[in-house]
């Protein structure tokens, strides 16, 4: 009785075998055509998973994001609608169900996208590099939508806190009491986020610092690293028209020191940088640095 039953048993299992081993390649064979671009095979693997499988809400997006590379927005766009009712909420779905939309001469369906898009944290830069958006871009709401995202992608270009230092930026000679010491390059980095500093005097000394708005403490932060070893953690706040730095140096081989630094802006436009320390536990300052950067000519 166990010997007839193993031959059927074999059989029962073979078909098992190819039956997933043909639905299990399949997967791999798309992802991989979709991986290098080749959006007409990928587009027919993913015909073909989708007949397997209706629910299968990636491929669905797979399946429109290649049709709409081929320009075959009308399929894109049913396949993207039964992606999102499947569950796939991918900021990349939405941002391309807007563009195959917008070509369709859809705008207010686009644009409903579009916002699906950045809530779901689409950044700014698909909406200057991705020509796909440009049936949208005389249309008023895509400027709002572009501020949008680019709020939220670059926040520290709108917050008021995070622009309290520009006046900062710039290429500066600095000076101290009327004569040339150094220069210096202020630039701001990471989407307006960081502000760099790369100074150098006329003597090989040369350091820089990292300046940036902390919203966790509400307070603005700087590092200074110079090619002497000194590393001074700063903590300030922009206060009567200044940013006010306070910190400790620890020179190598030296002893730890209270600093301030003060940075103030001129009408002519250019920057006072006062530094003064303490020996006392901030009783009395001692300004041991009052530069002026001027604006660098040429």
């Amino acid at each position: 009785m166990i010997r007839s039953l193993l031959p059927l048993a074999m059989v029962s299992l073979l078909a098992f075998a190819a039956a997933t081993g043909a639905s299990g390649q399949a997967a791999p064979d798309a992802a991989a055509l979709f991986a290098h671009e080749e959006w007409e095979k990928a587009l027919a693997a993913y015909q073909d998973i989708t007949a397997k499988e209706p629910g299968n809400a990636e491929a669905w997006f797979r399946l429109g994001f290649s049709a709409m590379k081929l320009g075959k927005h009308d399929l894109a766009a049913s396949a993207f609608a039964k992606a999102e009712a499947g569950g796939y909420k991918a900021p990349r779905l939405f941002s391309s169900q807007a563009v195959s939309l917008a070509q369709l001469g859809k705008k207010d369906e686009a644009f409903a996208s579009l916002d699906k898009a950045i809530e779901a944290g689409m950044p700014v830069g698909p909406l200057d590099s991705n020509p796909g958006f440009g049936p949208l871009k005389s249309d008023p709401r895509f400027k709002a939508a572009y501020e949008k995202a680019e709020r939220a992608s670059l926040p520290c270009k709108y917050e008021p806190e995070s622009k309290q230092f520009d006046f900062w930026l710039g290429e500066w000679d600095v000076f101290a009491q009327g004569s040339l010491t150094g220069h210096s390059r202020i630039e701001a980095l990471q989407g307006g986020c960081l502000i760099v500093e790369n100074y150098s005097n006329l003597s090989g000394y040369a350091g820089k610092s990292m300046n940036f708005y902390d919203p966790a403490l509400g307070k603005w932060r700087q590092i200074w690293v110079d090619n002497g070893g000194t590393i001074i953690w700063f903590q300030g706040t922009f206060q009567g028209g200044s940013m006010v730095f306070d910190g400790e140096q620890q020179p190598r081989g030296g002893e730890k020191s209270t600093v301030r630094m003060t940075f103030t802006p001129n009408p002519d436009g250019s920057v006072r940088q006062l530094i003064e320390d303490t020996a006392d536990g901030g009783k009395t300052w001692t300004p041991s640095f009052d530069g002026k950067y001027v604006p660098k000519k040429g």
